[in-house]
């Protein structure tokens, strides 16, 4: 597994793009095969089927972000006290933690990976909905900057749960919006929706996706119900786009040709102070 990420990994250093309208990367459905620590002996899935991710998928435009979760619990949101979690994302690298992957059978990974090592997320998509509202079939989001510790994590909703639940432990699963460190970004907007038919929970915000460093080619995301009795985790890789900075500054072999220039006027200007000296002699 760590051999197949590096190699996905690598996909992302290819030509440079530049920010056009239209789909800079669709990654369509994609299996879910991530586990997350504290499994508890479960494996995949904690609990029944109601929990189960089966794929997730994103849609990046210059102008949108769609992620697309092909789960059951949009079937029966709330399921034992628990509810939808927020979407989590970064454009900086999926490094999930592997060290505990020994005896899984491939494509399986990530059994100890939890929200205290593994991928840095810095952005999150907040299903900005009351517990009640989250039980219904759509809403508004928030899409935020986020410090790790402004993610909520699944045994901070312990309380709800049933007395002795077993749950998934230490993973992300919602933005701390009282936190101070995490931010708004305030040209954002979009939604989030259920189709009980597809059995998928659509999250999307509209804004002008330039805003982000898409550099390094590739982005990574993480959901999962606030239990965590299921959690998926994957990337995409796509062109590096690299748009103009708002502030250009000189590379250095420009800088050098700018230096010389000015060394060739100033030279012209001594000369011209000599010959006028010369003159007045």
């Amino acid at each position: 597994m760590r051999t197949c990420l590096a190699m996905l990994t690598a996909l992302a250093v290819g030509s440079v793009g530049t920010i056009e309208a239209g789909v800079i990367v669709d990654s369509g459905m994609k299996t879910d095969h991530y586990i997350g620590s504290n499994d508890h002996g479960y494996g995949d899935v904690i609990g029944g089927s109601q929990f189960q991710i089966h794929s997730s998928g994103v849609l990046l435009t210059n102008s949108s972000i769609t992620f697309t979760i092909n789960t059951n619990f949009v079937a029966t949101p709330g399921q034992l006290g628990t509810r939808y979690g927020d979407l989590f994302f970064t454009f900086d690298g999926y490094t999930p933690h592997l060290n505990d992957d020994a005896g899984l059978t491939s494509p399986w990974y990530g059994h100890g990976d939890h929200a205290g090592n593994g991928t840095t997320w810095t952005h999150a998509i907040h299903l900005d909905s009351t517990a009640s509202e989250l039980l219904g079939d759509s809403g508004s989001v928030k899409l935020y900057s986020v410090e790790s510790n402004g993610i909520l994590l699944s045994d901070d909703f312990a309380g709800d749960f049933p007395n002795n639940a077993i749950y998934r432990n230490g993973q992300e699963v919602r933005v701390n919006t009282a936190d101070n460190g995490n931010q708004i970004l305030a040209t954002s907007n979009g939604g989030w929706a259920r189709d009980l038919n597809a059995k998928t929970l659509t999250i999307s915000v509209d804004l002008d996706t330039s805003v982000f460093n898409l550099s390094n080619g590739q982005i990574a995301w993480h959901w999962s119900m606030a239990c965590g009795n299921d959690t998926v985790e994957d990337f995409a890789t796509f062109n590096p786009v690299f748009p103009p900075p708002p502030n250009t500054v000189p590379e250095p072999h420009s800088l050098a040709v700018f230096g010389f220039a000015a060394l060739g006027l100033l030279g012209a200007r001594y000369r011209n102070r000599r010959r006028s000296a010369v003159g007045q002699a």
